[in-house]
């Protein structure tokens, strides 16, 4: 999937598989100051830079669900700001559905839905 970001000089594409057994979460981004390769999956990042390539440091795996319910529930308990803002989740739900409906039509784009009632 390629993503169109707010920044038009940056580009996005995300692909993500859990065919045949294996896993895949590849995210590319592309902009002027260089490009990142990344796949959350098997844990690597890379900065490339022209011909160079450096590899960043990505930190231990944690549950993110747990972590984010356990945020959500101190959230309110404490009486603090959610740590994903009400619509940043509805465009998270929104992108998956897109992701789902492209795939029922075999790869067609899909629009993100947005709050405005777009498809």
């Amino acid at each position: 999937m390629t993503c169109q970001l707010s920044n038009p000089s940056l580009v996005a594409a995300i692909a993500g598989s859990r065919a045949m057994g294996g896993r895949v979460g590849l995210l590319e981004l592309a902009g002027a100051r260089g490009h990142l390769l990344a796949d959350h999956v098997h844990g690597w990042v890379h900065l490339v830079r022209g011909t160079e390539r450096l590899t960043l440091s990505v930190p231990s795996p944690v549950p993110t669900v747990r972590e984010t319910l356990n945020a959500v529930v101190r959230a309110l308990r404490e009486g603090t700001s959610f740590p994903i803002s009400i619509e940043d989740g509805l465009r998270a739900v929104g992108i998956a559905d897109a992701a789902y409906r492209s795939a029922e039509r075999g790869g067609e784009s899909a629009a993100v839905a947005g709050f405005s009632g777009a498809p």
